[in-house]
């Protein structure tokens, strides 16, 4: 649940590394899906080329 997730490291709750690093904004997200699916989709996004990912993120904000 990504709502839930960021709304815990807003509040400093979660682990340490996170409560003195505020994450960066949500640009964009997909609906739910079970971790393999997760990982794949992460993995998909890691393998896209430096130029690819700022538009495969403003694809991914327009579903939204």
């Amino acid at each position: 649940d990504v709502t839930a997730r960021l709304a815990d490291h807003n509040a400093g709750k979660g682990a340490k590394y996170t409560r003195g690093r505020p994450p960066p904004p949500l640009l964009a997200h997909s609906g739910p899906m079970d971790r393999g699916d997760a990982l794949r989709a992460e993995l998909r996004i890691k393998r896209l080329d430096r130029e690819e990912k700022p538009a495969a993120v403003k694809r991914a904000a327009r579903k939204r």
